[in-house]
């Protein structure tokens, strides 16, 4: 047996599919078959993605339907499917602007038994939270249906005017069902905006004490930004892309014959 040190692979753990609920591939036939073959010609180096597509799984769902079932995706060695939430502590964009901060939740799923799981994730997580904290809100679960019903059927108003409840996610990551399963983000940019005169310092102790790393997609300022995080603990910042559509994936088009 020969003994084999690291080998480095490029990771993005910040992909949004035509599932997602912002997005502008199309969530159509056509649609999906460009995005998969986008995925298939990403950079040799890209072994590991995230599909991120908000408070749902369904995107993942049909990613790894694509893999497994079709057998495409064979240059990708794992996908993780990851919970973009939004949470309800508010950063400052600006005078007249609430900045809402991201929390990322990346699922460690089993893929022997991947449908059982995806179900799991949906059942037992994702339709266990409320729409919002509000009193009014307490039987409504997260669902596509709830969001845009509570805005006269404009799902994109209401997925920007909703926000779950942040207790019950992290009563259910805390759980026996979840705790150790998931590996949890919050994005930088927000989570650094969260103090005006240090007046919500202590929120934002916390919530670095409860995920495992940040997200940035600026690496012109990782650097830098790293310093600034160290003064807070030995967290790290990672560098992803937050791909919502073609513009931010190596795409080919083909001629008649299949080549690129």
């Amino acid at each position: 047996m020969k003994n084999r040190g690291s080998i480095w692979r490029k990771w993005d753990l910040h992909i949004h599919s035509p599932a997602s609920i912002i997005q502008q591939y199309n969530n159509t036939p056509e649609g999906w078959e460009k995005f998969i073959n986008a995925l298939e010609n990403l950079p040799e180096e890209v072994k590991v993605i995230g599909i991120t597509d908000y408070y749902f799984i369904d995107g993942y769902d049909k990613v790894m339907d694509y893999k497994i079932n079709q057998n495409r995706l064979e240059n990708i060695d794992k996908i993780f499917p990851i919970l973009e939430f939004r949470i309800d502590t508010f950063g400052t964009a600006s005078e007249s602007k609430l900045q809402k901060i991201n929390l990322h939740i990346l699922f460690d799923l089993d893929e022997t038994s991947i449908n059982k799981q995806i179900q799991k994730v949906k059942k037992e997580f994702i339709e266990q939270i409320p729409i919002t904290k509000l009193e009014k809100h307490k039987t409504k679960v997260l669902s596509i249906e709830n969001l845009s019903y509570e805005a006269d059927g404009n799902l994109h108003e209401g997925f920007s005017n909703l926000i779950p409840s942040t207790d019950k996610v992290f009563e259910l990551l805390n759980s026996s069902e979840w705790v150790g399963k998931t590996f949890l983000f919050l994005g930088y940019k927000e989570w650094s905006n969260l103090e005006k005169g240090q007046q919500l310092k202590p929120f934002k102790e916390d919530l670095y004490s409860k995920v495992n790393a940040f997200f940035s997609n600026n690496s012109n300022t990782n650097q830098k930004n790293q310093q600034w995080l160290n003064e807070y603990g030995d967290k790290k910042l990672l560098h992803s892309l937050d791909i919502h559509g073609f513009n931010a994936l190596d795409t080919y088009e083909f001629d008649g014959e299949g080549k690129k």
